[in-house]
């Protein structure tokens, strides 16, 4: 008997992937209901992490930067795509001197969470960092050539509320962080 919580795949095909990791995947599901859906698609993409990273002053280290995906200059905090076989905090240490010349020295995962509940896209991890130093210029800043700025938590909380933030997984980390 199926477990009537989850879906059965009964089929799978592989629609299109690219050179970045991105896959569109159609399925054949069956629900616990016993009812069929012929055509369910999944898109997939690496996983990466979302870094809440505060200075020795516990300033906020954010970058006011133009993103694609909401169509103008937001807030966003550092991130990047996780690398074959890299953990998430070394991907976060990674990525935080290539885009922005900061090391952290105390840097914590703080779990992990789907993009997508249905059609799960890939996971959000969480890093946050505690006493950051800037120890370069970036080496390899991001394409949407951010600018970095500091918010102390007041100032953080403020944006966060006022939606200042408009990236589902940097609004995440922020409220996990602002909430421990």
């Amino acid at each position: 008997m199926m477990d009537k919580r989850h879906w059965k795949i009964l089929a799978q095909e592989n629609i299109y992937r690219n050179e970045r990791g991105i896959r569109l995947e159609k399925q054949k599901v069956e629900l616990p209901s016993g009812a069929i859906l012929t055509d369910y698609y999944r898109i997939i993409m690496r996983n990466f992490v979302t870094m809440v990273i505060q200075d020795e002053k516990h300033d906020f280290l954010c970058i006011k930067q133009y993103k694609h995906g909401v169509g103008k200059v937001a807030l966003t905090l550092p991130g990047g795509l996780i690398e074959e076989g890299e953990a998430p905090v070394e991907t976060a240490a990674r990525e935080l001197l290539e885009e922005t010349g900061y090391q952290c020295p105390d840097l914590r995962y703080k779990g992990k969470y789907v993009l997508n509940g249905n059609q799960h896209v890939c996971y959000s991890h969480i890093v946050a960092g505690y006493g950051a130093k800037m120890i370069s210029e970036a080496t390899e800043p991001d394409q949407e050539e951010g600018q970095i700025c500091f918010l102390s938590k007041e100032q953080i909380r403020e944006a966060f509320f006022a939606n200042d933030f408009p990236i589902i997984s940097h609004a995440l980390a922020i409220g996990i962080i602002l909430a421990d």
